[in-house]
């Protein structure tokens, strides 16, 4: 894999579901989507039941021209997804090694950001319950309240859904929020979509390939030897 001088960065950023986690793994999201349904309805939005939920974003902007009712219809289908985010993290599935992963950077002094299209507040409630429950066995060797005091989660803001990820918004935030240059980060991402954002933040990026079917989808675009599979390997190249 050509990852030379990865030792040499100061900061690790890693995108959310489907690289820390598979979010809605155990959720079944066609009640969410009928809420959209309905909720889009009171603004003049047709929203279709045959829609992925995050869609509803691009929908909303695509048939309403009136900026107040727009930002209207963003927050209350931001609202609604927040809702279904945090009642799938009683259902998730957590990456094999990810807490592990992350702790393991923070001692050996890299700093850790997050970069999400998912809201703050459900990457939030899923770290302090990971790391709460990874620490617990490890004889008190961390501080979970500090662990969590040092990673910036950078997610979805409601009113602004253009500015997520290709948008490199969210890179740059984490980017500031660590106070390290982008040439001194990398990117862990599981989507064409994270990799576009960190060309464009001009931040290294690692694909994060846990599925066949995500690598097959890098291989359209990045060589397969630089696709990752697994945090086991990721903790070999820091």
């Amino acid at each position: 894999m050509d990852y030379w001088g990865l030792k040499e960065k100061k900061g690790i950023i890693l995108d959310f579901d489907g690289t820390m986690c598979r979010l809605f793994y155990g959720f079944d999201l066609r009640d969410t989507i009928l809420c959209l349904k309905d909720k889009m309805e009171t603004f003049g939005v047709s929203f279709s039941s045959d829609h992925d939920a995050f869609d509803v974003f691009d929908v909303i902007q695509s048939q309403l021209d009136d900026r107040v009712r727009m930002s209207e219809a963003f927050q209350s289908a931001d609202e609604i997804l927040k809702r279904a985010e945090m009642s799938a993290l009683e259902t998730c599935l957590v990456i094999d090694h990810c807490i592990e992963f992350i702790t393991t950077s923070l001692e050996k002094g890299y700093k850790i950001g997050i970069s999400t299209n998912n809201s703050e507040e459900c990457v939030s409630r899923f770290l302090s319950d990971q790391i709460t429950s990874f620490t617990a066995d490890k004889e008190n060797r961390f501080d979970t309240f500090a662990i969590l005091k040092e990673i910036p989660i950078c997610g979805r803001l409601g009113l602004h859904p253009d500015w997520m990820k290709p948008n490199p918004w969210s890179l740059f935030q984490a980017a500031e929020e660590m106070e390290i240059a982008p040439g001194d980060l990398c990117f862990i991402g599981d989507t064409l979509r994270d990799y576009d954002a960190s060309v464009a933040a001009d931040i290294r990026f690692i694909p994060f390939a846990p599925t066949e079917k995500k690598r097959n989808r890098f291989k359209t675009r990045i060589r397969e030897l630089d696709i990752v599979s697994s945090y086991r390997d990721l903790l070999k190249l820091f």
